[in-house]
């Protein structure tokens, strides 16, 4: 093998590379995109739930322990939500960065 025989193979192999890393990166922040929408629709779900059990709570139809677990559960979507938020920050940064694109 000549020197530009090695050389070209190996720019091959750097572009498939290449190549492959964009294409995982991309699948990743389409999937971490669909993960954030499943988020936010099931912190709007909880949030709206809770409400409804604080309402029951203060008409005295409701539980306290019930009407705790309810807000409780409300939080802890809308946190998921924004670490979701962030998730999808990272895999389009992964992506720009597969890109070439330096911030």
């Amino acid at each position: 093998m000549t020197a530009l025989n090695v050389a070209e193979a190996a720019e091959r192999q750097f572009k498939d590379r290449q190549q492959a890393a964009l294409t995982t990166a991309r699948l990743t922040e389409a999937n971490a995109q669909r993960q954030l929408k499943d988020d936010r629709k099931r912190a709007a779900l909880l949030s709206e739930r809770a409400q409804l059990m604080e309402r029951a709570f203060a008409a005295g139809e409701g539980a306290l322990p019930e009407t705790l677990r309810a807000l409780s559960a409300a939080q802890d979507a809308a946190a998921a939500a924004k670490r979701q938020e962030a998730a999808v920050g990272l895999a389009r940064a992964k992506v720009l960065q597969a890109l070439g694109v330096t911030p």
